[in-house]
């Protein structure tokens, strides 16, 4: 992975405060704010509350082969998911989500951004225990709103980005 690759912290920190304040309503959700480059997907950043999963996931490389991750290379909307996703060649991963059921991640909801600069952007809402019964139900009702965040999240990523060149 790039060492310049989002990886300035006081920004990314900026970045993680204005989530957790965007997405307070939704009770105790984690998240994954996540940037990859499409051209070397090796560049690759997280900004996340919930740390430990997604420290042992960059260490581990896991954007290569997670199938959330691949699905979102092909389409333009969020979707659900658990583990029995399939990657594009229809094959399922259960490795990673075995890993990921050690850090309570069974399941989630993510939405999609291409980038003019050619990355793909993520906004992964994990749905787990801590969450309300009706998560789901309230995302989908807010999808609009969540998608909005995404754009807007990146869009101040990318202006402060810019800032510091």
């Amino acid at each position: 992975m790039s060492s310049l690759f989002f990886n300035n912290e006081f920004i990314n920190s900026v970045i993680k405060s204005y989530l957790e304040a965007n997405l307070r309503e939704y009770n105790s959700i984690k998240y994954a704010y996540a940037i990859m480059s499409k051209i070397n997907p090796a560049n690759f950043t997280i900004i996340s509350n919930k740390t430990e999963w997604f420290e042992f996931y960059t260490a581990n490389n896991y954007q290569f082969i997670d199938p959330v991750l691949i699905s979102t290379s092909r389409r333009v909307t969020p979707f659900v998911w658990d583990e029995n996703i399939k990657n594009g060649s229809g094959l399922k991963h259960p490795n990673i989500f075995d890993m990921a059921k050690n850090y309570n991640v069974i399941n989630g909801y993510t939405f999609v951004l291409h980038d003019h600069n050619n990355n793909l952007v993520v906004l992964s809402l994990i749905m787990d225990d801590a969450c309300d019964e009706n998560i789901e139900e309230i995302i989908k009702e807010n999808q609009h709103k969540l998608q909005m965040l995404l754009i807007t999240v990146h869009d101040k990523l990318t202006a402060l980005y810019h800032e510091t060149e």
